[in-house]
């Protein structure tokens, strides 16, 4: 099949002989549809780039033929969303999914369907902000919508709701909750497209990470190596960029097992991969440096995990500058942890790792709350700092009382971080009985 849809046609091949040709330049009301829905196809291939040229002429099309605001512009728009939060623009896509959703919610109503789409794109792009508590509302809208029109057993767009959720809930550390949510998404997956499908591997992914979270290091590598082979062998795209994300998660999961020579190989073809898939500075090539920063931390390799760190934020500064991330997101203040705990076990970085954290707090306090595993970390860190660059601060004892018990609840007494804290704790009350008996 060969399919005009430009006008500018010179720059295409001629199609082969007895290829069925159909030209669209004249059929508008079709070409958008088309250019949109190859556009979308290509995306979910992984073409991103693709993609989103076509996803943009559709959108070109639609707008001068219908006019900004139709609802065929409007299904552009949420496809033009998806193309920039999967390039790597958060930011912008929440803005052209928004304006999707004003036009569908005027002209179909607020629980119509083309709404549940909008929310299903607008949870997504939530997440990738970091702006977890509106993600979470955005997916439940969604989902309440497709139930009450009953479709909460066939529509695709139903585990990807539940997914979103389910990642919130992992945020969160509430994983009991994340697998119901996980174990439904599966069985509604196997249902509708199978076992062999990419969106079952990306959910098993997920899934996967949850059980990570929740200590079932074998189960979560066993699934997210199934998630490889699926990808690999069953979906034939062995340069897919969710593939990276598997890869990424995987040598995590390497890592949470002890087993840190064979998480570095597997984060760093994670990160060669990224980068010839993605773009060098996009912000999930951002956040392979920092898994393989926390390997090397682990490694014992301080100086080695202050550089990696210092290249995610990096390019996490460049998205920002581009209007590409929000200035305060998870990505950079996880960084800016890491960061400011790597340089509290170097000579002479206690100052730094004192500003690093101190710019961290704000976000996990907003996003996760200062009661999350997240903010108690970050909090011990800057009191390590405190105390190495005043070893009567009352504020790095308080810091380092605060946190330790937090963690303790949410990684075991036995974690490594817990035992880190539980010794910077020790130093700091040791520091200050001795400054009371002087």
């Amino acid at each position: 099949m060969f399919i005009l849809i430009a006008d500018d046609s010179t720059s295409l091949p001629a199609p082969p002989p007895g290829a069925l040709k159909i030209d669209l330049r004249n059929d508008p009301e079709q070409s958008g549809a088309v250019a949109d829905s190859l556009g979308l196809a290509l995306l979910h291939q992984g073409r991103v780039e693709d993609g989103k040229k076509l996803i943009e002429k559709g959108l070109e099309i639609r707008r001068a033929f219908f006019g900004a605001d139709h609802p065929e512009t409007a299904r552009s728009l949420n496809s033009h969303a998806c193309a920039l939060r999967q390039s790597g623009d958060a930011v912008a896509a929440e803005v052209e999914v928004r304006k999707s959703l004003s036009i569908n919610s005027r002209v179909f109503g607020g629980n119509s369907y083309p709404v549940a789409l909008n929310l299903n794109e607008l949870a997504v792009t939530q997440l990738q902000l970091g702006q977890f508590v509106a993600a979470e509302q955005s997916a439940q809208s969604g989902l309440n919508i497709l139930e009450a029109l009953h479709l909460e057993c066939t529509d695709p767009n139903v585990s990807r709701l539940l997914d979103a959720l389910g990642r919130v809930q992992q945020t969160r550390g509430n994983y009991e909750r994340a697998a119901e949510i996980y174990t439904k998404v599966l069985d509604l997956d196997l249902r509708q497209v199978g076992y062999r499908h990419l969106k079952y591997a990306l959910h098993l992914l997920n899934f996967a990470t949850v059980k990570a979270g929740a200590g079932k290091l074998q189960e979560a590598k066993d699934d997210m190596a199934n998630a490889v082979r699926i990808i690999r062998e069953d979906v034939q795209e062995p340069c897919h960029p969710d593939l990276v994300d598997v890869l990424a998660n995987l040598g995590s999961v390497l890592r949470a097992m002890g087993d840190l020579q064979g998480a570095k190989g597997v984060l760093q073809e994670a990160l060669e991969l990224n980068i010839k898939v993605r773009d060098r500075k996009h912000p999930y090539v951002g956040n392979d440096h920092a898994r393989i920063g926390r390997v090397t931390y682990d490694l014992k390799d301080f100086a080695g995990a202050a550089g990696s760190f210092r290249a995610a934020l990096a390019i996490y500064d460049h998205n920002v500058k581009e209007g590409h991330l929000p200035a305060r997101h998870a990505f950079i203040a996880e960084a800016q942890a890491w960061l400011g705990r790597s340089l509290v076990e170097t000579e002479g970085g206690a100052e730094e790792a004192e500003k690093l954290t101190r710019a961290a707090l704000p976000t996990w306090e907003a996003e996760l709350g200062e009661r999350s595993v997240e903010f108690a970390i970050t909090s011990a860190v800057l009191g390590r700092a405190l105390y190495l660059l005043d070893n009567s601060s009352a504020e790095a004892r308080e810091r380092l009382s605060k946190a330790y018990p937090i963690v303790v609840a949410a990684r075991g007494a036995e974690s490594p971080v817990a035992k880190l804290i539980l010794s910077w704790l020790q130093a700091a009350d040791g520091s200050s009985s001795c400054t009371n008996g002087h």
